[in-house]
């Protein structure tokens, strides 16, 4: 009988050996309804920067599908903004996910006063970032700011 042990979801049975049909996280990553999540709190870099930073680590930019994963991976955030992989860099006021160029299905974009997002302020708004103090909302922003940033990477099997 598996069990599951903390946000790894390291699966093990009573020998203390993996079982079957489990999944895990690599070290360092937490599984969030069942993906896994690198969360980088201490370091905010630009857009790109973070883009690079998760492929290099075989993953991608956090891409919410769900109002439930966007709430849960910014709860994990303490507090911080930090990018998810949504840009219209390629055609303004299109918003596509960076690893697939596909339009989301789901958005939560906010209001801010009482300018609805994307507003692509000062012509000069085309990445994403996630504001946990605006009840978890995606506003445009400029690109190169620095924030912080989520990769969204694989789940291992257990053989």
């Amino acid at each position: 009988m598996c069990q599951s042990y903390s946000s790894q979801s390291v699966c093990e049975n009573s020998g203390g050996s993996p079982c079957q049909g489990c999944v895990s996280c690599a070290p360092g990553w937490t599984m969030i309804i069942g993906r896994c999540y690198f969360l980088e709190l201490s370091t905010a870099i630009p857009y790109a920067n973070a883009v690079s930073d998760c492929q290099a680590r075989g993953a991608k930019l956090f891409e919410p599908k769900s109002r439930t994963i966007n709430d849960a991976v910014a709860n994990l955030m303490g507090g911080n903004r930090f990018w998810i992989g949504l840009t219209d860099l390629a055609s303004e006021g299109n918003f596509v996910y960076e690893s697939n160029g596909q339009s989301p299905s789901y958005t939560y974009w906010l209001t801010l006063g009482s300018t609805p997002q994307p507003d692509n302020a000062n012509n000069n708004e085309n990445c994403v970032h996630v504001r946990p103090d605006d009840n978890h909302g995606w506003n445009d922003i400029n690109c190169g700011y620095s924030y912080r940033y989520v990769c969204e990477g694989l789940v291992y099997d257990n053989p």
